[in-house]
């Protein structure tokens, strides 16, 4: 378990986002269907050292999710971000298979930019996921 597949599993199934975004289009760490738009990207920035001692049956990991959005315009930018926003807030405290204890903090937005090479608007959204793994 990790906090990309964590991110990924709330924004996959929140389906008001899915609508505008298809499940297609939400990537985990991965190159984006070429010529799809809107489209969400999802990549791990840092993440806790699992390699602490004496660390017992279980410990909490902390991983810091980057989320791209990508989309053709500010306007829709900003729409996909509030469905990503409304994603991760529908469930607070979620359960997820292979992890327990699960939070999303956001940890804020930006920067906002313009992908010179294909004129795609850019969006940044970054979480902090927290939850236990077993060991």
């Amino acid at each position: 378990m990790d906090g990309e597949t964590i991110v990924f599993t709330l924004l996959s199934g929140h389906t008001p986002l899915v609508a505008v975004v298809p499940e297609a289009r939400i990537v985990v760490d991965d190159a984006l269907p070429s010529g799809s738009l809107p489209a969400v990207q999802i990549e791990t920035v840092s993440s806790t050292d699992k390699n602490r001692p004496n660390r017992g049956a279980s410990f909490r990991v902390r991983q810091r999710i980057r989320i791209r959005i990508h989309a053709t315009d500010g306007t829709e930018r900003a729409q996909v971000r509030g469905l990503v926003r409304a994603a991760l807030r529908a469930n607070r405290f979620p359960t997820i298979d292979g992890a327990s204890s699960v939070t999303v903090d956001s940890d804020g937005e930006g920067p906002n930019g313009i992908a010179p090479e294909s004129n795609v608007r850019v969006g940044i959204q970054d979480v902090f996921v927290t939850y236990l793994e077993n060991s």
